[in-house]
C-alpha cells in the first residue's frame, strides 16, 4: 500500500546515501517524492524531503539545500499532523542546523526531535539527534553531556538491532569525550577494532578523525600516530564526497599542526577548511574559523 511504498523507499534513499550512491539516493526520493505527490499526501511528502535532506544534501555537503529541504519537511509533517514524519523532519532539521553552525538552533530542534521519537520509538532518527547533540556539546567544551548523549545513541542504535556501525561510531566519540572530560583511560586496541569493524562508507572519515582527535589530544607520544589516521580520513571523505566531514577533517589537520608549532601549514589547513565550508554554506562554521584564523 501507500504507507510501506514511501517507508521502504524512504529508508532504501537512506541506505542508498549512507553507502555514499548519492546519485542513486536522490533518484530514489524524487521518484517517492513524485508518488507522493501525485497522491496530495502531506506526510508522504514530509518523509522523504527530510530523508533526502540528511541523506542525499546533508552528506554531500549542499547544506543550504539540506536546511531548506528538511524545514518545508517540518511545515508539511506539522500540517499533516502526522508524528512520525515530524519526529523524523525536526530530527533532520536539527541536523542540518548544525551543519550550518547554528548550534543553539540545532540544539532545539533535535531536543524536540528526539523527544518525538522517543514518544514513538523511532529509534534510528533518535539516535541521529543524540549523535549529532554529542557533537554539539563536544564543540562547546560539555564533555559529559556530549558522552551521555552518544551513550544514548548507542542505547538506541542496540535497541533498533540494524547499525552496529553506527554504534561503534558512537562509541568512539563517547570515549572521545570521557578522555577530554579525564573521566577515563583510552584502551587503543579496543578503539582500533570498533574503527576497523565500520561497514558504512560515510562514516569511514569520521571514524579515523575521531581515532585521530583522541590520539592528538592523549598525550605527546602518540600525535605522530594522529597525523596517520586525519589523513586517512582525509582520504576516505575526498573519495566519498562527504565535504562537510571533510572540512571538520581539516580543522582537525590544522589542530595537528598547531600542536607540532607549524603554524603556517596550521594556518593552510585551517583555510581550506574554511573554504570547503563556504562551498558548503556553513556559514556559522566559517565565522568561527575565520576568527580563529585571524588570530593566529
Amino acid at each position: 500500500d501507500f504507507v510501506t511504498l514511501v517507508w521502504a523507499q524512504a529508508e532504501l534513499g537512506n541506505l542508498m546515501g549512507i553507502n555514499c550512491d548519492f546519485d542513486k539516493a536522490a533518484a530514489n526520493f524524487e521518484s517517492v517524492l513524485d508518488v507522493a505527490e501525485n497522491a496530495k499526501s502531506k506526510w508522504g511528502i514530509a518523509l522523504p524531503k527530510s530523508s533526502q535532506s540528511y541523506t542525499v544534501f546533508g552528506l554531500q555537503g549542499k547544506i543550504d539545500l539540506a536546511y531548506q529541504t528538511s524545514r518545508k519537511a517540518i511545515q508539511l509533517a506539522e500540517e499533516s499532523g502526522d508524528i512520525l514524519s515530524k519526529a523524523q523532519s525536526l530530527s533532520c532539521h536539527g541536523v542540518a542546523c548544525y551543519q550550518k553552525g547554528l548550534l543553539k538552533d540545532a540544539e532545539k530542534y533535535l531536543i524536540e526531535g528526539f523527544n518525538a521519537c522517543e514518544h514513538i520509538n523511532l529509534f534510528m532518527w533518535g539516535g541521529v539527534a543524540q549523535h549529532t547533540l554529542g557533537e554539539i556539546y563536544y564543540e562547546t567544551g560539555d564533555y559529559q553531556q556530549s558522552k551521555d548523549c552518544h551513550l544514548f545513541a548507542i542505547a538506541l542504535a542496540e535497541k533498533s538491532q540494524i547499525a552496529p556501525s553506527w554504534t561503534k561510531v558512537n562509541k568512539i566519540a563517547a570515549a572521545r569525550s570521557m578522555m577530554m572530560d579525564n573521566e577515563s583511560s583510552i584502551d587503543l586496541n579496543t578503539l582500533y577494532e570498533q574503527a576497523s569493524e565500520n561497514k558504512w562508507p560515510i562514516l569511514e572519515g569520521s571514524v579515523r578523525r575521531l581515532v585521530g582527535d583522541i590520539l592528538l589530544n592523549m598525550d605527546s607520544n602518540h600525535i605522530d600516530e594522529s597525523e596517520k589516521w586525519i589523513r586517512e580520513a582525509i582520504e576516505a571523505d575526498q573519495k566519498n564526497g562527504a565535504m562537510f566531514l571533510l572540512a571538520k577533517d581539516y580543522v582537525l589537520y590544522a589542530k595537528y599542526f598547531r600542536r607540532i608549532d607549524e603554524m603556517q601549514k596550521a594556518r593552510e589547513h585551517l583555510n581550506r577548511a574554511i573554504q570547503i565550508f563556504k562551498e558548503c554554506g556553513a556559514d556559522g562554521w566559517v565565522e568561527k574559523y575565520e576568527k580563529q584564523f585571524g588570530n593566529e
